[in-house]
Order: structure tokens, then C-alpha cells, then sequence
């Protein structure tokens, strides 16, 4: 309830092999090895191989391939 009352990012990893991110802002740098999100307070870095974006939308960010680290920066 908090994710949606204070418009926190809802974060989601299945394995290590996909990622669901819900109420980001955008995407401020795509890569295949890193992806940076821009969120409502700061900004989430994700590291990995082979990186694709699976579904974008203004709701839902699904990322997939092999994510090795998340980071708030």
C-alpha cells in the first residue's frame, strides 16, 4: 500500500533473470550490460549480461537477461 500512497518503486526479481519495476519515471540510459531508471527520489542502476527490455510502458518496466546487481543511486 505505502509503493502506491507515496509513489515508491515496486521492484519485483524473478531469479536472477528478470526484473518487474513499477512507478519509475523513465529510463534515462539503456545499455547491454547496465540500465539506468530514473525514480521519483533517485535513480536505480541495474548491471548485467545481455540486458533487453521486455515490456515498457507508463505502469510496468519487465527486464530480462542475466542481472548480476541493483543499485539506488
Amino acid at each position: 500500500m505505502k509503493d502506491i500512497l507515496y509513489s515508491l518503486p515496486n521492484v519485483k526479481m524473478i531469479g536472477n533473470e528478470e526484473l518487474c519495476v513499477e512507478n519509475f519515471k523513465s529510463i534515462i540510459e539503456y545499455k547491454e550490460n547496465s540500465l539506468l531508471i530514473r525514480m521519483k527520489r533517485n535513480n536505480m542502476l541495474i548491471v548485467g549480461q545481455k540486458l533487453c527490455i521486455r515490456k515498457y510502458s507508463k505502469d510496468e518496466l519487465i527486464i530480462c537477461g542475466l542481472i548480476k546487481e541493483i543499485k539506488y543511486i
